[in-house]
């Protein structure tokens, strides 16, 4: 929840200030007060549809005017000299008041030649800008990410209602290295963990008294008996990771936010996670760790990723089927989340053009499964029907006209337009039979919208699993295991089986004695049923073993 317009948001990287000095604007000509003419201010890089104005101006003798056409126009400097992991205020003075014409920021962190995606709510955000007869401050505080060394100060203008021809004002752009802060007063209240499917989502109140964060770092682990986190260091910043392969992560995350949730963990998997407040960033970076650290803790179920789709390569198993109209779904862009691929797919060829076209899931076996939950993201622009969200038991498969089958729409929730990606949500497909379909369902006729599908994630718990084997205890000692793992079987020799959470053997030999070394360092990080089938045709032992 956001508690203020000045968001401050952190994302961590250990780099050293070094160059730029407090109180150096970085924004070259910032207060648009050099022009090589009367349509281009001196150092700015792209300047569509700008004029050298005298009429509105919040300081010196002139400001930039950005006149609002059919589409869409930019006013860019790229900036260079950004050091990774310091903080900066970013800022800006606009002036709209002018009914045929709307202005946003759309800013980027660059590295090299290439953008970088972070704060993107902050940077890129969904609202624009709403008459009103004064000059407005567009501010942030934001620490630049650890490969960041340069930021593209981009505003851009946009007709409002179909009208043009409006003109939106600037001036005095700024970039600054930010001043330090004394450590956080107090921590986070009511931090919580919340297991949804395979995700894990955190809340907390944000911290509150005479110094309150920047931001916080959360720490997760796997739950075990040793502690592997320790306490952060003043002027050690930790990176972002979700990356858990070492039963390990963390994220950075802005006061204001209040909430984190971490994505596709392991199935049947305990975690533990901690919060700490902190100030500043880069190597000036100060922790509170002294008190009682909050803590919270929670469980993910017994549950796999059935299908999960970017679409950054190919389709991931998904069928584009055009029922009506030449337009198509394609994936030939690079709109999605982290500026990859996307599905995209949109009705608008000189005008608005008649369609129905389908994007249709791989077949999920229902045998295999149970409480399935699927999750996306969308993002969408102009006027049109919205997109319908479908799921179908009797679909004879993807070579099929999808209208031969029965389908039950998916209540979920869609973006509102803007481009803005939004989340459905976890949301559970209540079906029976022998096989699932799911499925998005584009329509255009009088008017077209732009639809974008992304990060499409199908989990559910698999039924044949440990349930399925005659099974009593078996103990595996160490748990987790790296590199190799023993089990307890007594005097008894057999036969050991490794097998996926989807029951699928990936290793197999014959234990000697239980004193055998059971080898496990080629096999991919995660959860794994371990199988014990005695030689003298005893009942079959099983256990659980998380494998890093």
């Amino acid at each position: 929840m956001k508690k203020f317009t000045l968001t401050i948001l952190i994302f961590i990287a250990g780099v050293c200030l070094t160059a730029a000095s407090f109180g150096q604007n970085l924004v070259l000509n910032g207060g648009v007060e050099l022009w090589d003419d009367a349509q281009n201010p001196t150092d700015w890089d792209k300047a569509e549809n700008i004029e050298q104005s005298t009429a509105v101006i919040h300081s010196g003798t002139y400001s930039a005017g950005h006149n609002s056409a059919s589409s869409t126009k930019d006013f860019q400097q790229q900036i260079e000299g950004i050091l990774g992991g310091t903080n900066y205020t970013i800022s800006y003075y606009y002036y709209d008041n002018d009914a045929a014409a709307r202005t946003r920021i759309w800013a980027y962190w660059t590295s090299g030649a290439s953008t970088l995606d972070d704060h993107a709510e902050e940077l890129r955000p969904s609202e624009y800008s709403e008459d009103t007869d004064e000059w407005i401050m567009w501010q942030q505080s934001l620490t630049a990410p650890a490969t960041a060394d340069g930021f593209r100060f981009e505003v851009r203008v946009y007709n409002q209602d179909g009208l043009t021809e409006g003109t939106v004002y600037y001036d005095d752009f700024s970039i600054e290295i930010a001043g330090n802060q004394p450590e956080p007063s107090n921590y986070p209240s009511n931090f919580t963990a919340t297991a949804n499917g395979l995700n894990i989502n955190l809340t907390w109140t944000d911290a509150t008294g005479e110094v309150v964060p920047t931001g916080y770092i959360i720490l997760g682990e796997i739950a075990i008996s040793t502690k592997k986190w320790t306490f952060p260091v003043d002027g050690t910043p930790i990176e972002n990771d979700t990356d858990w392969s070492d039963g390990m992560a963390a994220m950075n995350v802005p006061y204001g936010v209040e909430n984190y949730t971490f994505n596709n963990l392991e199935g049947e998997t305990a975690h533990q996670f901690y919060i700490y407040p902190y100030s500043n960033g880069g190597t000036n970076i100060d922790y509170k760790t002294d008190g009682t650290v909050p803590a919270a803790y929670a469980e993910t179920p017994a549950a796999i990723v059935i299908n999960q789709a970017d679409f950054n390569n190919d389709w991931n198993g998904w069928t584009p089927r055009s029922i009506i109209g030449d337009q198509v779904w394609n994936r030939d862009n690079t709109y999605g989340i982290n500026n990859t691929p996307c599905a995209q797919m949109s009705g608008y060829s000189g005008s608005a053009m008649e369609n129905e076209d389908w994007l249709i899931s791989p077949a999920i076996d229902l045998t295999s499964y149970t409480n399935i939950v699927f999750s996306f993201f969308t993002a969408m622009n102009y006027t049109g029907p919205e997109l319908e969200v479908y799921f179908s038991t009797d679909y004879p498969g993807p070579d099929e006209d999808p209208n031969t089958a029965t389908w039950t729409q998916i209540q979920a929730p869609l973006s509102p337009g803007g481009w803005a990606w939004t989340s459905s949500g976890d949301l559970p497909v209540n079906a029976q039979g022998t096989q699932l379909f799911l499925a998005f369902k584009y329509t255009s006729l009088d008017a077209a919208a732009t639809w974008e599908v992304d990060n499409i994630v199908i989990i559910g718990e698999y039924k044949v699993g440990i349930e399925a084997f005659e099974s009593t205890s078996l103990p595996v000692y160490p748990n987790p295991a790296t590199k190799e793992f023993q089990i307890g079987t007594g005097n008894q020799t057999g036969y050991i089986e490794i097998l996926s959470l989807t029951g699928k053997t990936v290793k197999e030999l014959h234990l000697n004695n239980s004193n055998q070394p059971i080898p496990v360092e080629n096999l991919t990080p995660g959860l794994y049923i371990v199988k014990f089938s005695p030689d003298n045709a005893g009942a079959n032992r099983i256990a659980k073993i998380m494998i890093r």
